[in-house]
């Protein structure tokens, strides 16, 4: 996929999900976006050639950083290859930033390669993951109700397992003295 063509497709997928997150969840989306790049897998696997094995660790390296659409850019567009597919989610909205997540397939391919079939401007596919404990039900859909969510869930969530993390490790340190 030609580079103008990639930004194109990045550019109206961020509107394209900023709009249909905005149908679920309460937030306001400020429009400073940032991204978080994770690939789908950090190990090798028979499947990957020589050059996505190189890239794969370079992903892996930036893989809990956030960064900007021209670093992004830098990092999944190669050469006309690009991810096979890449899951595009609003992880957090801040008052200061919107950080999306970005999924890559770890294997890059050329433009006629893409999953065009699924998508609207591939590689990206835009989704809204939903908490387990919000319910959206066909009658509510039908009657266009819709029970709003907070978009920070995923990352409230992580949060509070590190904590929980960090509270364990500090206990066995002062636990397991000899």
């Amino acid at each position: 996929m030609e580079r103008e063509k990639f930004i194109e497709h990045f550019k109206k997928s961020i509107e394209l999900l900023v709009d249909f997150t905005k149908q679920y969840c309460y937030n306001d989306f400020v429009e400073n976006y940032l991204f978080i790049v994770k690939p789908n897998g950090s190990d090798f696997h028979d499947g990957l050639n020589e050059f996505e094995k190189k890239n794969l660790k370079i992903l892996n390296r930036y893989a809990k950083k956030v960064l900007t659409f021209d670093q992004v850019l830098e990092l999944l567009h190669h050469e006309n290859q690009v991810p096979l597919w890449i899951d595009m989610s609003i992880y957090e909205s801040n008052p200061n930033a919107t950080i999306f997540e970005l999924l890559c397939s770890r294997r890059l391919r050329r433009d006629e390669k893409l999953f065009y079939k699924a998508v609207k401007y591939p590689p990206f596919n835009v989704l809204v993951p939903t908490p387990l404990d919000v319910v959206i039900s066909s009658d509510l859909l039908k009657s266009g109700i819709r029970e709003k969510f907070d978009v920070n869930w995923r990352k409230n969530l992580n949060d509070k397992q590190k904590r929980v993390n960090i509270f364990e490790k500090l206990k066995r340190l002062f636990t397991n003295k000899e």
